[in-house]
């Protein structure tokens, strides 16, 4: 039985390990993911900043200032655009691999639960044919300790017989 109960107390460990180092793993990856929607966040904002910019440019255009000053916008807001679509193609990229992640740790937290559900079910069974057998060698002890005591007492009253000489009559 001290077997059965290292061999689940060593699986149990292991199981909890794997869970810490799991959690560490979604920890940086949260963390990753914070920073890359900190990431998203600016250059949403210098996206803003530039649509502002060209509402200004394209008001003075409008107002009678020169169409030369909209080239340099139009090049510095198509690169702006790129940072945002690739910072969501990344963001998109690593939701899927948490979410795989996830999906896994899921399965396996599953597989921990259902082993430690049949450890526990063997473990009881075990204990219940323990304790079935230790009554069963208790009563056979109890019954041979009866069956002790009745032999020495018919030995006893065998040797009385033998011993007290017969009495005439």
């Amino acid at each position: 039985m001290t077997d059965k109960t290292a061999n689940y107390k060593s699986r149990l460990q292991k199981a909890e390990n794997n869970k810490k180092s799991q959690i560490k793993i979604l920890k940086k990856t949260h963390e990753s993911q914070l920073a890359m929607k900190g990431e998203l966040i600016h250059n949403l904002e210098e996206l803003i900043e530039e649509q502002e910019s060209k509402i200004a440019e394209l008001e003075s255009h409008i107002k009678g200032s020169s169409p030369s000053q909209s080239l340099p916008a139009a090049s510095t807001k198509s690169s702006s655009i790129k940072k945002l679509v690739d910072s969501i193609n990344d963001l998109h990229t690593e939701k899927s691999r948490i979410h795989e992640t996830w999906l896994s740790t899921q399965s396996e937290l599953e597989t921990v639960k259902h082993e430690h559900k049949e450890t526990v079910n063997n473990l009881s069974e075990s204990i219940s044919d323990l304790e079935s057998k230790l009554r069963k060698s208790q009563a056979e002890i109890i019954k041979l300790q009866n069956v002790g005591t009745e032999s020495v007492s018919v030995f006893i009253h065998i040797l009385k017989m033998h011993l007290t000489p017969p009495t005439v009559i």
